[in-house]
């Protein structure tokens, strides 16, 4: 999305591109957080998951008025410098769901880091930070974006770092999973006939 945007030549293909970027500025949050409770053997509330969800769809959704309504973007410009497009855009009232969002994903990671090293996770304390502090560190890049108004994006770095890291973790902690090797054994074991017997050659059915 952040490539297609700045190899824009026209404002229509930069605001497509705008709209495809939103699936990761949307989603990605609520992704890192189920990871995070995933790994460390958290069971988030339904309610909760599913609030979210319908938040970060919701806003996704918002997204593809862009162009057609001012309730996201109010106005939107097609600019260049040094070579590279991008959009200089004034934001609508409903724009204000997504800086919310964000936030509110933020904490929700810091607040479940803080229980899951409390709760003493069978996942060690080095995993939890360095996933949490990814997600954190992504979101503060987007607020630090706002706050200098550049127009050079700082989140693809960190989308690019944290997907790394949890990619990395999310393998290294599969591996070590025993519930999960031994159902994946036990599937395997399905296709295979057993006859068990014991000390006098007698067998059980």
């Amino acid at each position: 999305g952040y490539y297609f945007l700045y190899t824009s030549k026209t404002l229509e293909m930069a605001i497509f591109s705008n709209k495809f970027l939103y699936v990761g500025g949307c989603f990605a949050p609520l992704f890192t957080v189920l990871l995070l409770c995933r790994l460390c053997n958290i069971k988030m509330p339904k309610p909760l998951i599913a609030f979210l969800s319908l938040y970060s769809s919701v806003v996704w959704l918002l997204v593809f008025t862009i162009g057609k309504s001012t309730i996201y973007y109010k106005h939107a410009e097609l600019c260049f410098a040094d070579g590279y497009a991008y959009l200089a855009k004034d934001y609508g009232p409903a724009h204000t769901l997504y800086p919310v969002m964000i936030v509110l994903y933020g904490l929700l990671m810091l607040y479940y880091m803080i229980y899951a090293i409390h709760k003493r996770s069978e996942v060690s304390i080095q995993v939890i930070l360095t996933i949490g502090a990814t997600g954190v560190a992504v979101i503060s890049m987007y607020v630090l974006e706002k706050i200098l108004h550049l127009n050079v994006a700082l989140a693809p770095l960190g989308y690019l770092l944290g997907l790394g890291l949890i990619t990395k973790y999310y393998a290294r902690i599969n591996m070590y999973d025993l519930s999960s090797n031994l159902a994946v054994t036990m599937e395997k074991m399905v296709d295979y006939a057993y006859l068990i017997f014991d000390n006098q050659y007698r067998y059980f059915h």
